[in-house]
């Protein structure tokens, strides 16, 4: 048994089941942490190690947003490049000339170093430099190169892994937005081909907290965006395969968890997604900001979504300042019937 929220600091929160054990990692600013337990109720209290600190002064130093750890076989990306790997988005914590500290997030990849120790070192996949990370490059394509890319995630369809990620498009300008792709990859840190966006935002309850934010320093428009985020694979028992994803921004109430659909067929077309209208979790009285989520099943098969929230109704304090998000566990289940259901519905 265990008690929610199950991490008072627990932004982004992804929580993985290998050999016996939990593993548990979440945005941080400068590092991140990772903890190892027998039980989820321990994760209340576990101490966690840092597994990555990389030096200040890099391009990737701070702002470490949306880590996912997820594991390649030699079968997938050769047997050189196998292992364990954690996507995180990164930036140098500089503000460009609008203020925004937000606009050279770029999407990175860090590797474990020592094999299946996952509380052992992590660094450059190529070089095994420590607290370094790999630029996720996109050759045939610009994504990654000029604005925010992150979030970056792994979905397996038919037996073979696709990367997906977040983008944004009119940074700057009314049309600002987030949008999801899929996209083939060479290893985890090379994207082949030109990726394609399944997921834009289309609903109002997508858009919670845009709107214009202003002028900079030199008259630009700066604009809140439309957001949707925090992809992540969801499986049924009947070989239906979902995205769970999050929508409107997180530092609003309303943000919330959508759902995406496979429908068969080359999942690289857009056709073959399909977005439902509503969404799958949102706020009630007692917690809000329900979003980005990660999945597990443990010992006796029962599945779990790990999420995090705001707890009460508003994301704000009294004093203005903005709520801490926590983790929060709860049952789910997924089929194609249903779609996926978390906690009662």
């Amino acid at each position: 048994t265990f008690t929610n929220p199950i991490r008072y600091f627990g932004a982004d929160p992804w929580i993985l089941f290998h050999n016996g054990a939990y593993y548990y990692t979440a945005t941080g600013g400068d590092r991140l942490m990772l903890y190892k337990v027998a039980n989820i109720g321990d994760l209340s209290t576990a101490a966690g190690a840092v597994i990555y600190a990389p030096e200040d002064g890099h391009e990737w130093s701070h702002n470490m947003w949306s880590p996912e750890i997820h594991y390649f076989s030699a079968e997938q990306v050769g047997e050189k490049d196998a292992g364990w790997y954690c996507f995180v988005g990164g930036s140098s914590g500089e503000a460009d000339e609008s203020g925004s500290v937000n606009s050279g997030q770029r999407a990175y990849v860090i590797k474990c170093l020592d094999g299946d120790n996952l509380l052992g070192r992590w660094g450059h996949p190529v070089t095994g430099e420590v607290n370094v990370p790999q630029l996720v490059t996109f050759p045939d394509s610009d994504y990654n190169d000029a604005e925010l890319c992150g979030g970056c995630s792994v979905i397996r369809i038919g037996g073979k892994p696709y990367i997906t990620f977040v983008s944004e498009v009119g940074r700057g300008t009314s049309d600002f937005h987030q949008v999801i792709c899929i996209a083939k990859f060479k290893n985890p840190w090379t994207v082949v081909g030109t990726p394609t966006v399944i997921c834009m935002p289309t609903y109002d309850w997508e858009k919670g907290g845009y709107g214009f934010a202003g002028r900079d320093e030199s008259g630009n428009q700066k604009w809140y965006p439309q957001v949707v985020e925090g992809s992540t694979a969801v499986y049924g028992d009947d070989g239906s395969v979902f995205i769970v994803y999050a929508g409107s921004g997180y530092w609003t109430p309303y943000y919330c968890l959508g759902q995406l659909t496979y429908k068969g067929g080359n999942p690289m077309l857009a056709t073959n997604w399909v977005k439902k209208s509503t969404p799958i979790l949102q706020k009630s009285d007692s917690l809000c900001g329900t979003g980005h989520a990660s999945y597990i099943t443990d010992f006796s098969g029962n599945r779990w979504i790990c999420y995090h929230a705001y707890r009460g109704s508003t994301a704000t304090n009294a004093d203005g300042t903005r709520k801490a998000r926590n983790a929060f566990v709860e049952p789910y289940s997924a089929n194609a019937k249903t779609g996926v259901v978390i906690g009662t519905g």
